[in-house]
């Protein structure tokens, strides 16, 4: 299906850009995690919540800041690992190439109501509106920080943002001059190599390249004996660009290649001919490639408009499957003062995605390639109640889509700050899921059953697609607080009632012979998240925070569906548990200690019901910087077991577990 040789030739040319750039030295150096106060912290300027940069203090939402020193002193090499992080979001490793990862409950392999954004480009895989997180390998150095919004951010960013909204943003090529290499070995890591060389292009204008190899081991598998054979490697280069014209005009161009080969084992692949379950080992490619373009100018001191386009290009090849896919987006966006009371931000949007499908016996659609146009505007408006005391926030967001037409998702959000320690807000909230592809014209084979010696045709068991599906929409309720009572110590708590209607269903016939997709499915989510930042030494720091969650579902009155109630509700722990600790030993050493406990799942899998028992995870990493710009590391990950189950995949996966891993790691800056 795919054309590997021009990926494999772009990257090369990527990591030639590198080799022959002339050297500038960089004014950027490893930071002390430690010294940043947490005054900083909270002051910190977050862009995610309101689409405009505003303060983290100031924002009326749930958000979490995962730091780019957070990330560097976890010892993470992936994004989804550094998502453990974020109270509320749950994040679930299936195999070695694989992760389940959501935000508020409902997770799955093919996690559909979290919205997730690349420096403001959409990441989602149309056919089932999830992430495949494993084609996210980006240079981990390169984040600025991510931001972790926990609740519906629907008004401003769209459908699909549902339960949450993890916003990744990387470095300015500004903050980026002169080069870094990164060299990694481990045990289940084996080999990773990130290069990234930063200069000054001209009067106005910087840019930087970067490259990324990494080659991961399999994993073990419980299915069958020893190994998962789920190993993976991926290639992925890239450029960013970002200048000036002028003194109020801002402007920037980057782009991204990858190229991924992966295997998996498939536990569920069925054919029409003896013998009709057959597992198989597959070798899977994933590529793809983006541009996107961004322009901001400044009216004046408070009015900005900024102007976004790009085209993602990607395609995968599995057994069960073959996709390509390509997407442009184009997203306008105006903030205006009115007078001293009134914020208002307003945008317009429009997306045209382009599928194609090679389909197999297993799984295939019709029609196998489809069109579709997203049209969207949104208006909010923050009002002054009391100056500096009481801010309401109130807007919606009207979208247009070829599957259910208007879509209308309001939202209103109120913030007091009771003085210069404490902050009240609360938010009510109306978010859409549209269908993805799958649900409306997909067709799964999910068991054969013989009626006889061949020639007689078999029974076909399938799971299909329903033209008629409808968006899942939930009405949320939101309240927070927040304390910062010294420069050492702040405190978030946010909770939520989340009313959820037309959630997608499996209905079974009878004979249960057709399994067809509906919107037969009701539920209520409620839960709390806590984080705490404390600095009880000047050398050393805790960051724990705990989440609670239930769900609970109903199925409509007259539907069979014996799927999707314990699907839905055994899916998410209702207790995780984290706590980090940073500590300085010195300006040469920094020693760092995770634990995290995440709670039991039961009832997974939409074929055979299992249970997932609660795990401890001990994660230890110690540094040290012989020379200025040298940082040599060792990391350890779930030390506390050889291995142990953190997921099951819904449908033809098997059940892996995570092993045990150290790596080694040489980090150079010049």
């Amino acid at each position: 299906m795919r054309a590997r040789a021009p990926v494999r030739l772009s990257l090369l040319v990527c990591v030639l850009g590198l080799a022959i750039a002339s050297p500038v030295r960089s004014d950027d150096t490893v930071e002390s995690f430690l010294d940043l106060s947490l005054q900083d912290l909270l002051s910190m300027e977050v862009t995610s919540v309101s689409r405009r940069q505003q303060q983290l203090k100031d924002a009326a939402a749930a958000v979490y800041v995962i730091t780019r020193e957070d990330i560097r002193r976890s010892g993470v090499t992936s994004i989804p690992e550094a998502l453990r992080m974020a109270p509320g979001v749950q994040v679930a490793r299936i195999n070695a190439n694989k992760w389940a990862v959501s935000a508020r409950g409902f997770n799955s392999q093919w996690a559909n109501k979290l919205l997730v954004l690349f420096d403001g480009r959409s990441i989602y895989g149309s056919p089932f509106s999830g992430v495949y997180w494993e084609m996210q390998d980006y240079v981990i150095d390169d984040i600025e920080r991510i931001e972790v919004i926990r609740g519906p951010g629907a008004t401003l960013w769209g459908s699909n943002a549902v339960n949450g909204i993890i916003n990744i943003i990387t470095r300015s090529a500004e903050q980026t001059l002169g080069g870094v290499a990164t060299v990694t070995v481990g045990n289940e890591r084996k080999t990773q190599t990130e290069l990234r060389y930063g200069r000054v292009l001209g009067e106005r204008a910087e840019g930087r390249v970067y490259f990324k190899f990494q080659n991961s081991d399999s994993f073990k598998s419980l299915d069958r004996d020893p190994a998962a054979d789920d190993s993976w490697d991926s290639m992925q280069a890239g450029f960013r660009i970002d200048g000036r014209l002028g003194d109020n005009d801002d402007w920037t161009l980057q782009g991204d290649i990858f190229d991924l080969d992966a295997n998996q084992y498939i536990a569920l692949f069925n054919q029409p001919t003896p013998p009709y379950e057959v597992p198989q080992n597959d070798s899977y490619n994933a590529g793809g490639w983006n541009v996107l373009g961004r322009w901001h100018h400044r009216w004046n001191a408070t009015d900005n408009s900024t102007l976004q386009i790009y085209f993602d290009h990607s395609q995968r090849d599995e057994l069960i499957l073959g996709t390509s896919h390509n997407t442009v987006d184009i997203d306008f966006q105006h903030a205006v003062a009115l007078g001293e009371r009134h914020q208002l931000i307003a945008g317009l949007g429009y997306r045209h995605v382009k599928d194609k499908f090679e389909n197999s016996y297993t799984l295939s659609l019709n029609p196998d390639r489809l069109s579709q146009n997203l049209y969207s505007g949104f208006l909010q408006d923050e009002i002054t109640l009391v100056a500096k005391r009481l801010f309401l926030t109130i807007g919606s967001k009207l979208e247009h889509n070829r599957f259910t037409g208007l879509e209308v998702q309001p939202s209103a959000r109120l913030l007091w700050a009771v003085d210069e320690h404490h902050t009240l807000w609360t938010a009510v909230s109306r978010a859409v899921r549209i269908p993805a592809r799958i649900e409306n014209h997909m067709r799964l084979i999910s068991d054969v059953v013989p009626l006889g010696p061949p020639p007689a045709p078999p029974l076909e068991i399938a799971l299909n697609g329903n033209p008629r599906q409808d968006s899942e929409e939930v009405i949320s309720y939101e309240l927070g607080y927040r304390l910062h009572a010294h420069v050492n110590f702040s405190l978030d708590i946010a909770t939520f009632y989340n009313d959820y209607d037309r959630l997608q269903s499996y209905r079974t016939g009878v004979p249960a012979v057709r399994v067809d997709f509906g919107n037969d499915l009701r539920a209520q989510a409620y839960g709390a998240e806590v984080s705490v930042d404390w600095r009880p030494l000047d050398w050393w720091r805790l960051q724990p925070n705990y989440t609670y969650m239930r769900v609970s579902s109903k199925i409509d009155t007259g539907i069979t569906d014996v799927i999707s109630e314990s699907l839905r509700e055994g899916s998410n722990p209702e207790h995780q548990f984290s706590v980090r600790s940073a500590m300085d030993f010195g300006p040469d050493w920094d020693f760092d200690v995770w634990v995290y406990h995440v709670g039991r799942l039961s009832d997974l899998g939409s074929i055979t019901k299992l249970d997932v028992p609660a795990y401890t995870s001990l994660n230890l990493r110690l540094a040290w910087a012989p020379a200025p710009g040298v940082e040599l590391s060792v990391s350890g990950h779930n030390l506390l077991e050889r291995s142990n189950l953190e997921f099951v995949g819904e449908s033809y996966l098997g059940q892996v577990e995570i092993d045990r891993s150290v790596i080694g790691q040489l980090r150079w800056e010049w």
